[in-house]
């Protein structure tokens, strides 16, 4: 690359950088990647011996987990600490989930698909009221459906507890994608926060 070049590509970053929303799109972009995966720790006051290599896009369930205790680490894009109860098996095509991180909320959409919800509300008939099976394995969801509500249904899990310590992990595929498309100035997602106004002459009277 010329030295023209490279006085062209410093220029244009350093406009970019001192644009009055750059504070902000930095935010946004810190924000996209704590979306990308879920980590953490998990404790609980029983043994369990839970082993969940990966399931990956619940296609590939493989493993058992029954576990209930607490989760400390990133969930949802922050630091937490949440009561958690993990329960899976798969055998590669077939398998079941059920997950809970924090207290049950039937209008999570990380536990119930938001137009199943919809649907009732609009039925005036009762939520759910406690956390459902879902199931996993690409045979299964070939012939029942039931897969695990957005973005788990996108999302490459595992995770491992041996007496009163384990290890969970999940990547989001779509977070990566909005991850990525955040740097062109896009928002698949459109989670990200807008930068704040500039205040007009009479407003600063």
């Amino acid at each position: 690359m010329s030295g023209r070049a490279w006085v062209s590509v410093l220029g244009g970053v350093a406009v970019v950088f001192s644009c009055a929303g750059c504070g902000t799109y930095l935010r946004n972009r810190g924000r996209d990647a704590a979306d990308i995966m879920d980590v953490g720790i998990t404790l609980s006051t029983r043994p369990y011996l839970c082993f969940y290599p990966g399931d990956y896009f619940n296609m590939t369930p493989m493993g058992y987990t029954r576990m209930k205790g607490t989760y400390h680490g990133l969930w949802a894009g922050k630091w937490c600490s949440k009561p958690i109860d993990d329960q899976a098996c798969g055998v590669v095509a077939w398998g079941s989930q059920r997950l809970t991180v924090g207290e049950f909320n039937p209008e999570d959409p990380r536990q119930f698909w938001p137009d199943e919800i919809a649907a009732l509300k609009a039925a005036n008939k009762p939520l759910p009221t406690e956390p459902r099976d879902y199931n996993v394995g690409f045979l299964r969801i070939l012939r029942h459906r039931g897969a695990p509500p957005f973005p788990n249904c996108v999302s490459c899990r595992r995770n491992i507890h041996l007496g009163w310590v384990g290890f969970w992990a999940s990547m989001h595929l779509d977070e990566i994608g909005d991850f990525l498309a955040g740097w062109l100035g896009c928002d698949p997602q459109a989670d990200d926060l807008k930068p704040a106004a500039t205040p007009t002459a009479a407003e600063k009277k």
